[in-house]
């Protein structure tokens, strides 16, 4: 009847396990594709729940039969509750609300993963010296097999991401800035976003045309002298999130007649803008040619309401 039992705790370990792994890989995947919502929200959830908390929990249960659950066995078990429920809070708030500007959730969600991930390993490492000498020699092979496998796995994933992702600082002083030509101002409305296929086309609206030279005046002389800081990690992700969130924005290529702005970077300052995006919230972003693998970089920039409605000739009003 033991050997019964032990057998099916067997078989539902080994599905916990396998429901964490499809779950954690389903995650991972809408992850790398740029896939948010409460597809990845759901999934992430699920491996998380059953490989940092159910599992567990069912190994306490089953102990409890034979000896007495120790009160710090216990705490820590109420440990887990809290940072598995702290990183699904902050996990919906990243992938699924509609709020942005977020700061506190990332860490959160970081750091509750990173501690569930150091007390797993920690339980994970008792009970490997709890089991018989035999049973460690009989699955020694599969489980340092397993291990690598993981460990290549994991490492692959985190350099991809890492390289993905990661920008270093960069500040640029806009100094001695060239007067454009013009500015071609094109509203991106994601609601009118048809589909064919695997392809997403966006219909642009007219385009606003901004050639006056009192206009295009009136922008350099609010930008000079501003020093202005690339979006990087934390504001990177938010900088995406609000893309997401809003319904349109307005995107705005900068024209110089006879000048390729590629060419023209220095270390820390610039002459040429290549564009500009301005959100219904009044942020405005430049983008800026700069050295390294990304090329065009976003800069956040503060310009006041009454030069965004010159640029866009009345068009939007900030929410």
């Amino acid at each position: 009847m033991n050997v019964e039992k032990a057998e099916n705790n067997d078989k539902i370990s080994l599905l916990l396990t396998g429901l964490v792994w499809a779950s954690g890989g389903l995650a991972v995947f809408l992850f790398m594709v740029n896939s948010f919502g409460y597809g990845i929200w759901i999934a992430a959830s699920i491996a998380c729940i059953i490989g940092f908390l159910l599992k567990p929990l069912m190994v306490t249960i089953r102990e409890s039969r034979d000896r007495l659950i120790s009160f710090r066995e216990k705490m820590l078990l109420g440990l887990k509750v809290f940072l598995v429920f702290s990183w699904i809070q902050s996990t919906y708030l990243v992938f699924v609300s509609p709020l942005y500007d977020l700061y506190w959730s990332y860490w959160v969600l970081l750091g509750s993963f990173l501690l569930l991930a150091g007390i797993a390993g920690r339980e994970n490492r008792k009970n490997q010296k709890d089991l018989k000498e035999e049973e460690k020699e009989e699955k020694k092979g599969f489980k340092e097999l397993k291990k690598v496998g993981a460990i290549l796995l994991s490492a692959t994933l985190t350099t991809i991401n890492f390289y993905q992702l990661y920008v270093p600082y960069k500040a640029i002083t806009l100094q001695d800035l060239v007067i454009p030509d013009s500015i071609s101002i094109q509203k991106i409305d994601e609601t009118d976003a048809g589909y064919w296929g695997d392809f997403s086309l966006y219909l642009q609206r007219e385009t606003i045309l901004v050639n006056e030279e009192e206009t295009l005046h009136k922008l350099i002389k609010s930008l000079e002298g501003t020093e202005v800081q690339n979006l990087r990690h934390i504001g990177d992700l938010n900088y995406l999130k609000m893309q997401r969130v809003e319904n349109f924005h307005y995107s705005g290529y900068v024209d110089y007649e006879g000048v390729n702005v590629y060419r023209e970077i220095s270390s820390d300052t610039t002459k040429y803008i290549y564009g500009i995006e301005i959100y219904p919230n009044g942020r405005v972003y430049l983008l800026l040619i700069t050295e390294g693998r990304r090329r065009i970089q976003n800069f956040s920039v503060d310009l006041e309401y009454k030069m965004i409605e010159e640029l866009l000739k009345g068009e939007m009003t900030l929410q």
